[in-house]
């Protein structure tokens, strides 16, 4: 079940969210990190950039596992089975 439900995290309604979450959290580690104010999102605009975006993805997802992988454990910590 929670393999599941983590697979679901790409839901449509949910991606630009995501990558807008990754170029902002990709800003403050790239030297021109860019506004995402009156922006055209055309290739140009995805060349210039991917190594934002990617940056903020990595960090992004590892700090997402780090914090849904230690509430998972608490949770099935909580409702262990007892033993007898």
């Amino acid at each position: 079940m929670l393999t599941f439900m983590s697979s679901q995290i790409t839901f449509p309604p949910l991606i630009p969210l995501i990558i807008f979450a990754s170029m902002m959290v990709g800003a403050p580690f790239v030297e021109n990190g860019t506004s995402l104010e009156n922006q055209t999102f055309d290739m140009d605009f995805i060349k210039n950039n991917l190594v934002q975006y990617l940056i903020g993805s990595f960090i992004l997802a590892i700090c997402c596992s780090l914090i849904l992988g230690f509430l998972s454990y608490i949770f099935l910590q909580k409702f262990k089975p007892q033993k007898k």
